[in-house]
């Protein structure tokens, strides 16, 4: 556990990345690349900016500046209250990009996600959704293409293997 913890300090240290093989609760394994410590604050604050583009520029249709406008408050409601910040986490963090979860003492990675490979052949099929309206289907469409999408928390236990990165 101490070399996840140096290697993660280092990698954040020296905005370097590192890559790990994750196998999700649906048993898709995966090797993600991840840049370590990156804020979620600091990703808000560039969806913030996106959105403030899309609705100024006006290339959204009637639903999809008032899904853009939602979110936008949403955006704007938690960074006033600073709830952004996760609570399970936040007192015992260790460093920029792990933190150990306050009743449990997992440790857990977190930071933007730079690449993922599937790594078992086959993604797990997710249903199609079933949207009830046109509002929430645009909110998800905004969503896939901002900052804050990037954002990934892994739980340490449920990752094979740590390197160090250097793009």
């Amino acid at each position: 556990m101490t070399n996840i913890i140096q290697l993660v300090a280092n990698a954040s240290m020296y905005a370097h990345f590192v890559s790990l093989i994750y196998t999700n609760a649906q048993g898709e394994k995966s090797r993600y690349v991840i840049q370590p410590g990156v804020k979620y604050g600091r990703l808000v604050s560039k969806s913030i900016t996106a959105l403030a583009i899309m609705i100024g520029l006006r290339k959204l249709n009637e639903v999809g500046i008032q899904a853009a406008k939602e979110i936008l408050a949403s955006f704007q409601a938690d960074t006033s209250t600073k709830s952004w910040h996760k609570p399970v986490y936040r007192d015992g963090k260790i460093v920029d990009g792990l933190s150990e979860h306050i009743k449990t003492g997992e440790l857990y990675i977190f930071g933007r996600a730079h690449s993922k490979v599937l790594l078992n052949g086959t993604s797990i099929e997710k249903p199609a959704k079933n949207y009830r309206n046109e509002l929430t289907e645009a909110k998800d469409n905004i969503r896939k293409g901002l900052p804050t999408n990037s954002y990934k928390c892994f739980k340490v236990s449920s990752c094979e293997q740590f390197n160090k990165v250097i793009l």
